[in-house]
């Protein structure tokens, strides 16, 4: 009975031994997944430590365009995505066979919808800047270099209501853009836009100037004040760079007037606006999905009044100036230089009126909107979805 007892003591004590060793390893893990997030957690990335000393002599030379482009076309890259969004066959007059549904015909199906658009390198170890609107609900990203290397991409943080977003590529020793003062601009300046447009053009450049300081459009609910320019800017440009004389980075670019009779109007966003945001995301405070409560539509829009509709020959009203990739005015159909007549059956003239409806509707339930096109009234259907994000 004796060595019974002793035995079973001996037994107790290893297995007392053994879970002291398994605690105190797991305790050991403990202290290193926090110090790894410790260490994670106190990234100090500036924009400015991210760049070279910029000189602030007024009478600096200023390059030419050949020299700003191949100064900052290494820091500029092509952004192409893939995301699933549904399509109702009742809104589509015919399938790939050639033969319709029939519009009473609401079933659902996902499609894949690829997507394109430009980034701007942040830092040599792989953080890139770009729109919100270029990679909210995609898939997948992927990212092309000027050299012409890919690379897959993750989405560090992203905030819808200043339309701005960074992602993270696996790289070494990248160029890196340097960024200047924003709030210097004058109107006149050069302006040199470097983006991949049409998705078909990376590092493809143009040329204008500074056309206004603080244009105000509104992008689902949200007034932007951005920096306005003449420089050719198509879709596909969307978070490339606004380059001023001396080759630094003073817009992120994100929107232009979509229409047949309106030329020369793209927009960016200044850098000064966004400056402590871009730094926030990269270190990680949280900025995840800062969108707007309500419902989102998911165009671009701005009031014209009399004068500017004489000026660029578009009606008066709601003017849409561009159309977000995989959003409910997107799979509705409404396009870039569309005038928004009504919604729900209640007349929008102006922005205000807009977000006025939009704010007494309910996601998920398909909602009339009638729109000027070409001269004529188009009827559509649209479903608004909830602005409601989930934050950090």
């Amino acid at each position: 009975m004796r060595q019974t007892i002793f035995t079973s003591m001996r037994a107790a004590a290893r297995r007392l031994l053994a879970v002291t060793l398994v605690l105190t390893l797991c305790a050991a893990a403990a202290v290193a997944i926090a110090e790894t997030v410790n260490t994670a957690s106190e990234k100090h990335f500036t924009l400015e430590a991210a760049t070279r000393e910029i000189s602030q002599d007024p009478d600096r030379p200023a390059l030419t365009i050949k020299e700003i482009a191949k100064a900052v076309r290494p820091a500029v890259v092509s952004i192409a995505t893939e995301g699933t969004v549904s399509s109702s066959y009742g809104q589509l007059p015919y399938d790939i066979f050639g033969y319709g549904y029939g519009y009473g015909n609401r079933r659902q199906a996902p499609i894949r919808r690829s997507g394109a658009g430009s980034g701007i390198v942040i830092s040599s170890d792989g953080y890139i800047l770009t729109n919100a609107h270029v990679v909210t609900d995609a898939d997948t990203i992927k990212v092309q270099l000027s050299d012409g290397k890919e690379y897959d991409a993750i989405v560090v943080g992203v905030d819808e209501i200043n339309d701005v977003a960074v992602i993270k590529i696996e790289a070494k020793d990248l160029s890196v853009a340097v960024f200047g003062d924003s709030d210097q601009l004058e109107i006149g300046e050069l302006a040199v836009a470097i983006g991949n447009p049409l998705g078909e053009s990376h590092g493809s450049v143009t040329a204008g100037i500074i056309s206004a300081l603080a244009s105000t459009i509104t992008i689902d609910g949200n007034d932007m004040t951005l920096l306005q320019t003449d420089a050719a800017i198509n879709p596909g440009n969307s978070g490339g760079a606004l380059v001023n004389s001396f080759g630094e980075i003073i817009g992120i670019v994100n929107a232009k007037a979509a229409s047949l009779t309106v030329e020369g109007i793209g927009y960016a966003i200044p850098v000064n606006q966004v400056r402590q945001l871009i730094e926030d995301i990269v270190n990680g405070k949280g900025v995840t999905q800062a969108a707007s409560k309500g419902m989102m539509l998911g165009v671009t829009v701005r009031d014209v009044d009399a004068q500017t509709a004489q000026q660029y020959r578009v009606p008066e009203g709601v003017y849409v100036v561009d159309v977000e990739a995989f959003s409910a005015a997107e799979k509705a159909g409404i396009k870039g230089g569309d005038t928004l007549v009504s919604l729900a059956g209640k007349p929008v003239k102006t922005v205000e009126e807009l977000n006025s409806v939009k704010a007494d509707l309910e996601p998920g339930i398909p909602q009339d909107i009638v729109v000027l096109r070409d001269g004529k009234e188009v009827k559509l259907s649209v479903t608004l979805t909830s602005g409601e994000q989930p934050t950090l």
